[in-house]
């Protein structure tokens, strides 16, 4: 087969992809990677190669300028983890949410994608959850193609709940934001607005059964795999640690991303103290600018600008971190007790799920101080039951089939859903 993997150009997203394409890859199979030029150097250190689409201002700067001009106001990020919205909130979700967001990531895309896929002839698009582009693209080359979820997937639950909610209203008053969108790429390229372009023919998902939300889409499950881009296990995490240790890491929250901010540099600090007197090893990661700023350290404490995760968690007792998708994928696989501080969509899910398995615990953003973490940290490290909580989601994950299992499902599943007219069937 021909694969074609489609990222928006971030590279946590892109990073969620690469153990299937090195599977597809190792199976026999021919594998591109399209996304926006500037994470080419990204994806070809992957070792795949990369189609450049799109445009070359990186997808930052487009969301400030649109923050700026007051298109993308600011979003309601976390969702709750039970209940629907009335109709209303459903549009208002989309017009200001879901949609704006969307364009920025995928409208510079589409007609080079298109391009792309009439020309080359993929069997199968497997696309990013936010990388709409995919599906026209595949869709209008007759391509079977798959989304992959980034985290647990909200983006089923919203689409479930509207189309439900709509079914309700009044044949006039039945707008869809996101259909409309995805519509207007479609007719452009001679085709016309489907559900499988909000989900795919199949959604790839590596969250274990427990999480996912219920949904009528047909779902292949994939075990996660770490990948981080290049890796260099340090010094400190060579030899056992001398007390347990506890990873802490605020991913974009301190960094560029203000709207995820969990922690400000203020609370770093007090969390550091409130932390100090206990007979642990701290490793939390920081950018230099923060770190500079904290002044001197606990003899706890260690700061650093990047951890491996996948490389230094199996040596944790306990992580305290933001919850978004790598580190929770990762904090699930090894089997690590966590501590959420996050404001990222699916974090009441996500919290929700760790309490109910006492794998967990979590403090709200608008809540943290240092003694609440201390606190929590503390029930942690010194309650077994968390760590066999912990242990119980490992085995979910490990039980998954990982990406060279899946690969014969994604060939099946291409031979059923591919178009014979649009692409030809390539060993």
């Amino acid at each position: 087969m021909r694969v074609l993997f489609v990222t928006p150009a971030w590279n946590t997203h892109f990073f969620n992809l690469v153990p299937l394409a090195w599977a597809l890859r190792t199976a026999g199979h021919t594998v591109r990677v399209a996304a926006e030029p500037e994470l080419t150097d990204v994806v070809t250190a992957a070792g795949l190669a990369a189609v450049p689409v799109g445009s070359d201002e990186p997808i930052t700067l487009r969301a400030r300028r649109a923050e700026e001009a007051g298109l993308l106001p600011p979003a309601d990020l976390r969702q709750d983890a039970g209940g629907r919205p009335d109709w209303a909130e459903y549009v208002r979700l989309y017009d200001s949410v879901v949609v704006p967001r969307a364009r920025i990531a995928n409208d510079a895309m589409v007609a080079d994608l298109v391009a792309h896929c009439r020309a080359w002839e993929p069997d199968l698009v497997v696309w990013d959850g936010l990388a709409y582009a995919g599906a026209i693209a595949a869709d209008a080359a007759g391509a079977a193609h798959a989304r992959v979820t980034f985290t647990i997937d909200l983006n089923a639950q919203l689409r479930d709940g509207f189309l439900w909610a709509r079914a309700q209203r009044p044949p006039g008053e039945r707008r869809d934001p996101l259909a409309e969108w995805l519509g207007e790429h479609a007719a452009r390229h001679g085709g016309r607005f489907s559900e499988r372009l909000v989900s795919g023919h199949f959604t790839i998902d590596r969250f274990p059964d427990s999480f996912r939300l219920p949904s009528a889409l047909h779902y292949v499950p994939m075990r996660y795999v770490p990948y981080n881009g290049r890796a260099v296990v340090p010094d400190w995490a060579l030899a056992p640690p001398r007390a347990p240790r506890v990873l802490m890491t605020l991913g974009l929250s301190l960094r560029n991303r203000l709207e995820f901010e969990v922690m400000p540099a203020d609370r770093v600090r007090e969390t550091f103290d409130a932390l100090a007197d206990l007979d642990i090893e701290l490793v939390a990661t920081l950018p230099a600018e923060v770190r500079d700023r904290l002044g001197p350290l606990p003899g706890n404490t260690r700061v650093v600008g990047f951890a491996p995760l996948h490389e230094v968690l199996p040596g944790c007792a306990a992580m305290i971190h933001h919850g978004g998708a790598g580190t929770f994928y990762n904090a699930l696989l090894y089997g690590t007790p966590q501590l959420l501080v996050s404001n990222v969509p699916d974090a009441a899910h996500k919290e929700a799920h760790l309490r109910e398995r006492r794998a967990g615990l979590s403090v709200p953003p608008g809540e943290v101080t240092g003694p609440r973490i201390r606190d929590a940290l503390v029930r942690l490290l010194e309650d077994p039951a968390f760590r066999a909580g912990a242990g119980r989601l490992r085995q979910e994950v490990l039980a998954q089939p990982p990406p060279n299992a899946v690969v014969p499902e994604l060939e099946k599943a291409t031979a059923r859903y591919r178009r014979r007219e649009g692409a030809r069937g390539r060993g």
